[in-house]
């Protein structure tokens, strides 16, 4: 591994990540991380090739690409190992690990990052300033949000080293950049605009200057913009989040077949989706005990574009009209209008489809050709399909399908159609059919031989 000088005292480790060291004469340092399992015994190496031990570890926070060498450097060497109390909890067990991998099983964990678990000689202060540590003084900067106790430390010779906090210009395209709280990420970056440093260290790959340190926080700002409008963008229908989860993997193409890499997606999109509940661009209700999301603004993260209107308002989505009302329970939607190109225009006041809840109700279709607004051949067999397949197209459109119908109700010009009905309706209904009621009318709309409507359960 290359060492660089950035300032005085100051280096770099170029590993997977930029490990930061503090020299502090006689062949001690200070590093400010430790770096990934794999990288061990190359980042060992490294430092006794430069005639270097390491005197202290001063942990910007407790991930695996971070801190999985801390326990080994205490171990081996006597390393002091200092961290906020937030992450020194989250390193103490495999369980407390597992609050940050989240989707992975306690198994898994186990395998893959025990080397996390250690306890720090020296939990940091909770507030910003100055700290005292192997004897130099450094400054700490809480900068919460990427995880719960995440910190930067400027060292005596004024170079900042963010961490994780701030993403340098090479990362600037990531398609899900992490954050346990992207709305904290948010505050801590533009608490950094504060900072007066010679220099800018980022742990994945990226040093810069004050000239570009302000240019950069705004890149990182927009990049979680535009990540969150493109998963809210996604939310199309009432989803669950493994459907946004899907649907998300497939935009930015992350196809992985390993499922442990797909976990850490899942993880990844549930804060997004955290972030947009938070600032009310998304609200919840809840199917067959499952949670879902609906999109109920024009699409406006929080924090940097909040819902306008004020409590319980709703700005409706693009082709969507959605009421929502706050009460007891919180904000839940009361009606959504369903509309769709591919069954036929309303022609009077009322709507294609109205869902409500988990109800679908769906208006009489007759057999009307969406795409000319004619009736089609005057007999029951090609009428009936015209209805039905108009029936389907709104099903589809609100998310269900045929097999989503608990209820129809067939209206028909003349009894002595039914059984000629029955059998088109019957190619339509296979299994499982819904509840129906059949009944002779006076007359149709149009002078149409039937018209049929349904209710189905989402």
């Amino acid at each position: 591994m290359n060492v660089t000088q950035v300032k005085g005292n100051t280096w770099v480790i170029e590993a997977s990540q930029l490990i930061p060291l503090y020299q502090l004469g006689g062949g001690r340092c200070i590093l400010l991380d430790t770096g990934l399992l794999e990288e061990r015994e190359e980042l060992e190496e490294t430092l006794l090739s430069h005639g270097l031990t390491p005197a202290g570890v001063l942990c910007s926070h407790a991930h695996v690409d971070h801190c999985a060498n801390n326990g080994y450097f205490q171990g081996k060497y006597g390393t002091k190992i200092a961290l906020t109390g937030p992450e020194a909890g989250m390193c103490s067990t495999i369980l407390t690990l597992k609050c940050y991998f989240l989707t992975l099983p306690p198994g898994m964990v186990e395998r893959e990052s025990a080397c996390m678990v250690h306890t720090p000689d020296v939990i940091l202060p909770p507030a910003d300033g100055p700290f005292s540590f192997c004897g130099t003084d450094f400054q700490i900067v809480h900068t919460p949000g990427h995880s719960s106790g995440h910190i930067c430390t400027v060292t005596p010779d004024n170079v900042c080293y963010t961490a994780d906090a701030l993403l340098s210009a090479q990362q600037l395209e990531a398609k899900l950049p992490y954050s346990l709280s992207h709305r904290e990420a948010i505050s801590s970056r533009e608490k950094l605009r504060g900072l007066d440093c010679a220099a800018y260290v980022m742990a994945h790959r990226g040093i810069c200057g004050p000239s570009e340190f302000q240019s950069l926080i705004d890149a990182n700002q927009a990049l979680v913009r535009r990540r969150a409008e493109e998963i809210l963008a996604l939310v199309d229908r009432p989803m669950t989040a493994s459907q946004i989860g899907e649907a998300a993997c497939v935009y930015y193409q992350l196809l992985t077949r390993k499922p442990r890499r797909a976990l850490r997606f899942e993880r990844n999109i549930r804060f997004f989706l955290e972030y947009l509940t938070d600032g009310g661009a998304l609200v919840m209700d809840c199917q067959n005990g499952v949670p879902r999301y609906l999109r109920v603004g024009a699409g406006s993260p929080p924090d940097l574009f909040p819902v306008p209107g004020g409590e319980g308002a709703c700005v409706p989505a693009p082709g969507v009209v959605c009421w929502v009302h706050l009460n007891q329970r919180g904000v839940f939607p009361m009606k959504e209008i369903i509309s769709t190109q591919n069954a036929p225009a309303a022609i009077g006041p009322y709507s294609q489809g109205v869902k409500a809840g988990n109800l679908l109700f769906v208006s009489g279709q007759i057999p009307l050709d969406p795409a000319t607004g004619e009736v089609v051949e005057a007999n029951i067999q090609t009428q009936t399909t015209r209805s039905l397949n108009n029936l389907k197209a709104i099903l589809e459109q609100a998310g269900g399908s045929l097999a989503s119908v608990v209820k129809t109700t067939v209206f028909l010009k003349s009894m002595d159609d039914f059984a000629e009905m029955n059998a088109v309706y019957q190619s339509f209904f296979q299994t499982e059919c819904p509840a129906r009621s059949a009944v002779q009318v006076g007359k149709l709309p149009k002078d149409v031989l039937v018209e049929i409507e349904a209710i189905a359960a989402l």
